[in-house]
């Protein structure tokens, strides 16, 4: 599917009006829905996806990593390259599942009438969910960036091994990489995760 940009960037949090629209542009070109979209039509777009996946005759979902992968993709046709201080729209997963989940993948795509994913966490359940890869990515980033050492697999596996130890429930390096299809691939879906949290000071 070929997506022409409507040129559209955010340097303030994003409305729950902003945040659902992109939720849906999203997974209509996840799901190949329409051939092109333009600015003209992109608000017509966002709808039809919503009735189409509300009233899809099997079971629509997205997962939070196809999601990050198909927004990835939009900007880059788009020509949108991801830089601190700018907030770019459709915005990253986290965003979608914090202001439309309190927090949760899955309960982001219940509110939106979207069946869960088989991916993501209930509360309770003893798997990981998308959130939780990325947060424990996150948190590994910080403490190397802290203590200004290298961000490797193997590092992030000795990281995570003396957590556990201490009684600390945290995915494995090999789990990351299994869910995400390769160590790079769960560390680009990190750094892209983290430009809509940024907000720029006014100079003006």
């Amino acid at each position: 599917m070929v997506v022409e940009s409507p040129s559209r960037t955010r340097g303030t949090s994003f409305g729950l009006d902003e945040v659902e629209a992109g939720f849906w542009l999203v997974l209509g070109v996840a799901r190949g829905r329409g051939e092109a979209v333009t600015r003209d039509d992109l608000g017509d777009f966002i709808t039809d996806v919503r009735e189409w996946a509300r009233g899809a005759g099997a079971p629509c979902t997205i997962s939070a990593s196809e999601f990050e992968r198909t927004r990835r993709g939009i900007l880059d046709a788009w020509g949108q390259a991801s830089a601190k201080g700018r907030s770019l729209w459709p915005p990253t997963s986290r965003t979608v599942a914090t202001r439309l989940g309190n927090g949760h993948w899955n309960e982001a795509l219940a509110g939106l009438g979207l069946t869960t994913s088989a991916l993501g966490r209930s509360r309770g359940a003893s798997t990981f969910g998308e959130q939780d890869f990325l947060e424990a990515l996150r948190a590994y980033i910080d403490d190397r960036t802290r203590t200004r050492q290298s961000v490797s697999f193997a590092g992030y596996e000795a990281w995570a091994g003396e957590r556990r130890s201490s009684g600390v429930r945290i995915p494995a390096a090999a789990t990351i990489r299994q869910r995400f299809g390769s160590w790079s691939r769960a560390l680009a879906c990190v750094r892209d995760a983290e430009q809509d949290e940024v907000v720029p000071n006014s100079s003006n």
